[in-house]
């Protein structure tokens, strides 16, 4: 489903648009899972565009919603306000449901499914694209390393852009099955990387277990799924030793060749030209570019998580494994003293499941957090830390990922 929507805001603070959406009757459409715990529960809520309106007077932008119409073939119509980060709403505009054009086998379609789309189980594929029976993702590679810091990377092709996530097998040297605490102290065989954000047709993942991984986990075996439930073969990996590249030579983001211990692979983006640079030179060139959160108006500041990973969650936020993934730094400057902090991703722009802290200043380690949260409860995989007694100062607030994959997150600051 696809909602374009003009609109104006001469204050040019327009974040999101509030959309109700209604059956033929105009009954309510139970569609949204508004706090993310996998149950349907609204009809109506926030939805970020797909590329920010802010800091723009007039702006035609759209809003994508993937498999929406496919769940719930009901909906016929959709109310749209706009909202700004002070989540003050527009007057409201009806639209009603434009039925997209289906095309059949081997008839032309458009990619980017906008102005037709294929029939299920057939994708838009080639050079003159046309609908072809579709295929389930593959993997084309995956790599198993070992070391210092041990990391898997999943390369793969997904025609569908439909990548959901990387499910992730756990073997001993002659390929049975092994149980590992992943640090919640539950043993389980296998797990699931989430891949929500992952839209191009060929992809990179990457993920860094715990160091302790490696040690228990000869091999691994992978295989992908997409959001149709289509599961591609499973690639197995042996535990091996990953290429490292010297500071200033070049590197793989991806981490099939990866730097030394105290270096990273930056700026970590596919396509760009990465090379290994010191940890600490890099973080405080990152502290140094970080905006300023604002404490007036709902939306302190906004942004994506995205490139080299300089910071984990510190110890017990998450689990074990779930580090190595991007991040995004604001920095926050108190003035004086407040008796409370609140600071949280829990706002439509956030896109990903998010993992924050609060560091002093530009602390280069995690474990110096004044507080972090995952999940916070009611705010699905949103995260809220509030701190009491905190002293005038600079502070950096770190935007992690809690998966491979991170995206775009708004954040709020309150402060009493």
């Amino acid at each position: 489903m696809l909602l374009q929507i003009q609109g104006g805001d001469p204050a040019e603070q327009t974040t999101e648009a509030h959309v109700q959406l209604l059956d033929s009757a105009g009954a309510p459409v139970i569609a949204f899972d508004t706090n993310w715990d996998g149950v349907l529960d609204s009809d109506a809520t926030l939805l970020h565009f797909d590329q920010s309106t802010l800091g723009q007077k007039t702006f035609t932008s759209t809003i994508t919603l993937p498999d929406l119409f496919a769940g719930d073939p009901n909906i016929a119509s959709a109310v749209v306000a706009l909202s700004n980060v002070w989540q003050e709403l527009s007057p409201s505009v009806v639209a009603m449901l434009d039925p997209q054009t289906i095309a059949a086998l081997n008839a032309s379609c458009d990619p980017d499914e906008v102005s037709n789309r294929c029939v299920a189980g057939l994708s838009c594929t080639g050079t003159t694209p046309t609908c072809q029976p579709a295929s389930a993702p593959s993997l084309t590679r995956v790599a198993y390393y070992g070391g210092t810091v041990p990391t898997e990377v999943f390369e793969g092709a997904d025609p569908g852009g439909a990548l959901s996530s990387i499910d992730v097998a756990f073997l001993d040297a002659n390929g049975n099955p092994v149980d590992v605490d992943l640090g919640d102290g539950t043993l389980v065989a296998s797990i699931s990387l989430p891949a929500n954000g992952v839209t191009d047709p060929t992809f990179s993942l990457v993920n860094d277990p715990a160091q302790t991984f490696a040690t228990t986990v000869s091999k691994i075996s992978a295989s992908p799924t997409d959001s149709l439930g289509r599961v591609g073969a499973a690639v197995t990996a042996d535990l091996a030793t990953q290429p490292l590249a010297a500071t200033a030579r070049a590197c793989d983001p991806t981490g099939l060749i990866g730097c030394y211990a105290t270096d990273a692979c930056s700026p970590g983006i596919v396509g760009a030209n990465n090379v290994c640079g010191g940890v600490a030179t890099l973080q405080a060139a990152k502290c140094a570019a970080a905006p300023d959160a604002s404490t007036a108006g709902m939306l302190a500041a906004w942004g994506v998580s995205q490139g080299v990973s300089l910071w984990d969650p510190p110890i017990g936020c998450i689990l074990p494994t779930e580090v190595g993934h991007p991040e995004a730094l604001v920095t926050l400057k108190l003035a004086k003293a407040v008796t409370m902090l609140t600071v949280s991703t829990g706002v439509p722009e956030t896109n990903f499941d998010t993992v924050l802290y609060v560091l002093p200043s530009c602390a280069s380690s995690s474990s110096q957090a004044l507080g972090c949260n995952d999940d916070a409860p009611g705010k699905g995989y949103a995260s809220t830390v509030t701190l009491m007694n905190v002293a005038a100062g600079t502070y950096t607030i770190v935007v992690d990922s809690a998966g491979p994959v991170a995206g775009q997150f708004g954040l709020t600051v309150v402060t009493q």
